[in-house]
């Protein structure tokens, strides 16, 4: 499909923001960061349906997100020319170092969260960044 006068691979959009939500039920799961994101957010005296609550809401919201993400870093890749796993993967980075990262630390400065949970937050962002970037990129 033609968008922003460049051609974008809607499947390629779909499986990126799939692989992507995936990734976050993996690094947020107790396999990897879920105890160091509970204790870093302060949530260790919350229950788990306390912390559950809304959740449904969360992952429908974030899957639309990761959707609208996908689909711009699509129009991003299509624009420069990028047609290669590779240049995708180093254009999902540079749009995280550039918009994502320093957003969300941003936002975490004046939340007064501690920097730990910045941390494994932007460990997510820049890997699902660059997982988009190479799907999108290599199966253009």
């Amino acid at each position: 499909m033609m968008l922003f006068g460049t051609y974008v691979n809607p499947l390629a959009v779909l499986v990126a923001a799939v692989v992507a939500f995936g990734l976050g039920a993996l690094w947020y799961s107790p396999v990897l960061f879920a105890r160091q994101w509970v204790r870093a957010n302060g949530y260790e005296n919350m229950s788990r349906e306390e912390m559950q609550r809304g959740a449904g809401r969360a992952y429908g919201v974030s899957f639309v997100a990761f959707l609208v993400m996908a689909l711009a870093l699509a129009v991003f890749i299509g624009r420069i020319g990028i047609t290669f796993w590779l240049g995708g993967v180093k254009a999902g980075i540079l749009a995280w170092l550039g918009f994502v990262a320093t957003t969300g630390l941003m936002a975490n400065m004046y939340s007064r969260r501690p920097l730990a949970a910045w941390y494994i937050d932007a460990g997510y962002q820049v890997l699902y960044l660059a997982i988009m970037g190479a799907i999108i990129g290599g199966w253009r």
